[in-house]
């Protein structure tokens, strides 16, 4: 862990220690080793998904009243994003309250948008059943997001609308992977200026559909997305240790991207899961990785 993160869990131990009570402190791991040949490229080995999701070494801390600290470090940068930052999360929560600090801000249902910046955080229950508002006020400084972002969902969250607002949206490797490669972000000084989304979802018995639609513009260079993108996926769960996933992904210059996923636990706290893609009917990529978290 730098510096950087222990000053970090310092401010988070001076906060929690204001409040005259112990903490209780918890480390958690969720790594992720991939391995991914393309078509007609060379194979790699990365500590993060396909699909950007980094492998992350957790730690947190807890008090009674619902105040939390936590701070996330990855164990590798993705070339070209946006966020060079190892650190990928610190923050100081009441929790489903408010949120302060370096954080995945609020949009979407997370098939097209993993966005980390510096952000004050506020949740709100509506006074509809079922409805509720999650908005993140952003400063990532430079180069980097800023603006507004935020989702209204109702029903529990099955469904909901989304916006992002500023400049320098989506420069994240983790941000639109459906559609372009992890190290295919346009990186720190680029991005776009309005993110709008609109997602669903529902679960019927072992089988649960999901749909996402984002409309992307007031892109800064040629190398951003732009338009309309649309993901579709169900997913089956069979028995508790095993998931498939079929999904489709309609791209903003208008490639269809197909999708098989699989989520296999093999040991306690240890998965397997292999993924193979299409673009446009051809295969695309085929990747597999060993997913331990503890």
């Amino acid at each position: 862990m730098d510096l950087k993160a222990l000053l970090a869990v310092a401010s988070s131990l001076l906060a929690l220690s204001a409040w005259g009570q112990n903490p209780d402190v918890s480390l958690k791991f969720d790594g992720r080793l991939d391995y991914r040949t393309p078509n007609g490229g060379s194979p790699s080995l990365r500590f993060y998904d396909s699909l950007g999701r980094p492998s992350l070494l957790q730690l947190q801390f807890t008090l009674e009243p619902g105040l939390r600290a936590f701070v996330s470090q990855r164990l590798q940068r993705i070339r070209h994003d946006g966020d060079a930052d190892l650190l990928d999360e610190y923050y100081i929560e009441d929790q489903g309250v408010w949120r302060v600090g370096k954080q995945i801000v609020p949009f979407g249902g997370g098939a097209f948008l993993r966005e980390t910046v510096l952000a004050a955080r506020g949740d709100i229950d509506l006074p509809i059943e079922g409805a509720s508002l999650a908005i993140a006020v952003c400063d990532g400084g430079g180069q980097h997001q800023r603006g507004f972002a935020g989702r209204l969902s109702f029903f529990d969250g099955d469904l909901g609308l989304s916006a992002m607002m500023g400049s320098h949206w989506g420069i994240n490797g983790s941000s639109f992977a459906l559609f372009r490669n992890p190290e295919d972000s346009s990186g720190s000084g680029n991005g776009l200026k309005q993110i709008l989304g609109v997602d669903v979802s529902h679960r019927f018995g072992p089988l649960t559909g999901r749909a996402e639609a984002v409309n992307m513009g007031g892109r800064i260079t040629s190398h951003d997305p732009s338009g309309t993108a649309l993901d579709v996926s169900f997913s089956v769960s069979p028995s508790p240790n095993r998931t498939y996933t079929a999904g489709w992904t309609h791209g903003p210059d208008g490639v269809n991207f197909y999708r098989v996923m699989g989520f296999l636990q093999t040991v306690k706290n240890v998965f397997i899961e292999p993924m193979i893609r299409f673009r446009n009917g051809v295969e695309y990529d085929f990747s597999v990785q060993l997913h331990v978290h503890f």
